[in-house]
């Protein structure tokens, strides 16, 4: 499938300023184009490119487990009574 999109003067100046632009090509399928430093800053958004291992991210996400005003609040003790019993039936029929 070819996609052919025309962009008037006010749609590439939108693409200009904005970085993205959605549009539909001749046959009406719904399209999205974007600045090739658009795409980068998604591209950054979206994948993790920093030298942590994945024991190091294990070790920040336990600290966030005992962290008082997240996941080790005494609040979140109802959220556990809750469904904490269902995520640990999960794990172990995994």
């Amino acid at each position: 499938m070819v996609a052919k999109v025309t962009l008037d003067e006010q749609l590439l100046n939108q693409l200009q300023e904005s970085g993205e632009v959605r549009v539909e090509d001749t046959r009406g399928v719904p399209l999205v184009l974007m600045t090739v430093g658009a795409r980068r800053q998604l591209e950054e958004l979206v994948y993790d490119a920093s030298d942590w291992t994945s024991e190091e991210i294990l070790a920040m996400a336990a600290k966030t487990l005992e962290d008082p005003q997240g996941w080790g609040a005494p609040e979140m003790d109802d959220y556990d009574k809750v469904y904490g019993d269902l995520f640990q039936s999960d794990e172990q029929n995994s």
